[in-house]
């Protein structure tokens, strides 16, 4: 049963990454830009990047933990043969195949957070269309949007960024994850690996953190009053009823 569950979950978990870190725009004309500097400069010339490598790291890890799902159920070989392959060292616990079969309460919550970034995320491009871009950018028909998941917070798909973090941590290498489950945590090199992996996207949710008020001091003075008075109706930026 917790395979017949966790099958789905791993699918719908890897096409909301794909959705929420996949760019639906090509990067903007430098004269569409907003010319910034700290933290931004330096996030809006690399986050494509980023959003690929994460996107990659994610569905790679997923697809690995779909392929481990099919051999529990249909290969007759032993648990030892069927995963040693997935680690560089020989001293795993020889129980994998039963923990494979589990579904934690983490690995469903981060399923459920990753597929929900994704619809998020893809209401949000739907929502402001050719204006939605990774970058901060003015357009000369640029518009002020307020409808739609806009109506809720003013940055919504920095909402879908933090579940998106949370739940691809989750999914990535939390209980019953390919990562955990593998023994790859157990390694240096599996170590060193997620200690970057988390940095890189602690790095990311600083960043959006920073972006959100520029973006809101260049909204408002682009809109002037129609900003104020979304502002008024729309209080927090990403998170109700905290920021």
């Amino acid at each position: 049963m917790s395979l017949a569950v966790k099958v789905p979950l791993i699918l719908v978990a890897a096409v909301g990454a794909w959705y929420a870190l996949t760019p639906p725009q090509p990067p903007p004309r430098t004269q569409e830009r907003v010319k910034s500097g700290g933290v931004e400069r330096s996030f809006g010339s690399v986050v494509r990047i980023h959003a690929l490598i994460w996107k990659s790291s994610v569905i790679a890890s997923l697809l690995a933990e779909l392929i481990a799902c099919v051999f529990a159920i249909y290969s007759s070989y032993s648990s030892s043969h069927l995963f040693s392959f997935r680690t560089p060292t020989t001293s795993l616990p020889p129980l994998l195949a039963p923990t494979i079969l589990t579904l934690p309460p983490t690995f469903v919550l981060g399923c459920l957070m990753t597929a929900a970034s994704g619809a998020l995320r893809l209401a949000c491009y739907k929502t402001l269309g050719s204006l939605f871009t990774f970058e901060l950018t003015l357009r000369s028909d640029h518009r002020l949007v307020t409808g739609g998941p806009y109506g809720f917070v003013r940055h919504p798909s920095y909402s879908g960024v933090v579940l998106g973090v949370l739940g691809t941590l989750l999914v990535h290498f939390g209980p019953g994850s390919w990562w955990a489950e593998a023994g790859w945590l157990g390694t240096l090199a599996g170590r060193v690996y997620a200690v970057c992996w988390c940095a890189m996207e602690a790095y990311v949710l600083s960043s959006i953190m920073a972006r959100a008020p520029t973006e809101d001091a260049l909204l408002k003075k682009q809109f002037g009053a129609k900003w104020d008075e979304w502002a008024a109706r729309v209080p927090y930026r990403v998170i109700p009823g905290v920021f």
